[in-house]
Formats: C-alpha cells, structure tokens, sequence
C-alpha cells in the first residue's frame, strides 16, 4: 500500500539505496578526475606549471594538494555519521526527562499545547519518533532518506548521499570551501590555456575541451558559490538549512518573532561551537540560557 511504502521509506529502506550511493560518489570523483586529467592531457597552463624548472611550480603543487584535499572532505562527509541518535545518545544528552504523544517525525505534527518554552515559564515537550522509537533531542530531526533521527540536522544532501548534522556540518562546509576554491581555479588555468585563433573553427577545434570544462566548471562554480556563502551564515548565525526553511513548523521556533534565534551566541562563539563543539552538544542548555537571559520574545 501507499502508507506502507511512505513507512518503508521513512525507515530508511529505499530499494538501491546502497548502489545509488556508491555511484553518486564514484561519479563525482570520476567528474573531477576527468577535468583534471583534461588538462593534464594538454599543453595547458596547469601541465605548463608542474614542469621541474617552471616558475609556476609551486602553485601547480599547491592546486593538486587543494585537489586532493577536496576529494578527501568530499568521502569524508559522505561517510561519516552524521549524528545519528540513539538511545545511548538520548541518555547521554539529558533530554528523556520530557516526553510528548508519539508523532511522525515531522514538526508540523506538533500541534499541542504542550510545546512550551522556559521564557513562557512552561515546559519544552519534545517530539517523539514512532519510525526509531526515542525521544528527540532540541534541533534533532528525522531523515526519510536515512531512516534515521539526526541530531542538529541541517538537510539530506543527495551530493553526498548523506544527511548532513552535527557531526559532519563543518566538514561538509570545509568541503565547500574547498571545491569552491579549486574550481575557481581551474576556470584561472582553463582560461590561460585557451589558444587564439583566426576563425571561429579553428578555435573551436583547438579549444573544444577547455570549452567543454569551462561550461562544466561555470555551471558548477556559480550554485556552489552561493551554497558556501549561505552555510557561513549558517555557520556564523548558529542556525540550520532546516530551521530557517520550516521555522513556522518547528515546535521550539514557530512561536518567536522571525527574527530571534535563541542558540545564537555571538559570532565568535558560534563559530567555535560550530568546528570545535563536542558532540552531542546540549543546545537545551543553550535555549534555557537564553530564555533566562531575556524573555524570548512571542510573535
């Protein structure tokens, strides 16, 4: 049935999904692979640069370690646990000392009156899981792709084939960084290799590859620009992808003005907790602080 199905697929058992994954991946290495080994294939600027005796040589060297660095954060975020909660995590956490009605996993489904928040002098019910069977933590969500609750989720990125959480968040965005810089400065060399030419054939015929890069590497270097820049907001702002896009369903958010973000403490803090925060961290802590601090402010 179709109920069964959409339960299948919140259980995280998609038919495939393990081959779906292993070719998502390879195909990414093979993408970056081929861009590399196009240059590398013809006198371009890049070949030009790794010659022994060439002036270039040490930016040569230092865009294949870039290269290799980014491939590396690539699997690394792929594969990594993302933030999976289990039950020992729950314990660990502090957080099964409340609990609320079983739910589908999805904030829209709290819909009580039981949501309350410490500055409205009233207790946080968190959400349960009926697909893992435990109590979420605060900015724990469930993945229907996964089939798993994932602390701090931010999103599923079909990139990776992964979801991305706490626990590999700023990996995923060193990764972007790093593939952001790389393919900027692929475009550099595939454009000083390009050759001049007199009529419109001949510079097609001498130049189709780097043209067929450079329309790869624009397409890709454009959107994955942006991307970056957003997730150093998200970064520096101490929120996630999911909880500014579902803010008004989201149990522990929708009833604050749009504006305030109660896990926000301070760029430089932020930051850190972002890269440096051990896992998992305790953003219930983080939330009664501010609620003690200053009155959450109501919608």
């Amino acid at each position: 049935t179709s109920s069964g199905s959409r339960f299948d697929r919140r259980r995280g058992r998609p038919t495939g999904s393990g081959l779906r994954a292993v070719l998502i991946r390879l195909g990414h290495a093979a993408l970056c692979f081929a861009v590399l080994a196009s240059l590398l294939a013809q006198k371009s600027q890049l070949r030009l640069a790794l010659l022994p005796d060439s002036p270039g040589l040490i930016g040569g060297l230092a865009y294949l370690a870039l290269f290799t660095v980014s491939l590396l954060l690539y699997f690394v975020t792929s594969l990594i646990d993302p933030g999976y909660v289990s039950n020992q995590l729950h314990a660990q956490s502090g957080n099964g000392r409340l609990t609320s009605p079983p739910s589908d996993g999805e904030d829209d489904a709290d819909d009580g009156d039981g949501r309350d928040l410490p500055a409205s002098r009233r207790s946080l019910e968190l959400r349960f899981c009926r697909y893992c069977l435990i109590e979420q933590p605060l900015r724990a969500r469930h993945c229907e792709d996964c089939g798993r609750c994932v602390s701090r989720f931010d999103h599923h990125c079909p990139w990776v084939e992964n979801c991305i959480g706490e626990r590999n968040h700023a990996t995923f965005l060193a990764f972007l960084l790093c593939q952001s810089v790389c393919i900027w400065w692929t475009v550099f060399y595939v454009w000083r290799s390009i050759h001049t030419r007199t009529s419109a054939l001949s510079w097609l015929a001498a130049n189709w590859a780097y043209t067929a890069d450079m329309l790869v590497l624009v397409l890709a270097g454009l959107p994955l620009a942006f991307l970056t820049m957003f997730h150093c907001y998200l970064a520096c702002s101490n929120t996630t992808t999911w909880e500014r896009v579902s803010r008004e369903r989201i149990s522990y958010l929708k009833h604050l003005a749009e504006t305030y973000n109660p896990f926000h403490e301070g760029y430089c803090v932020n930051c850190f907790r972002f890269c440096c925060s051990r896992f998992p961290y305790r953003w219930d802590i983080v939330y009664s602080r501010a609620s003690m601090d200053t009155e959450l402010p109501d919608v």
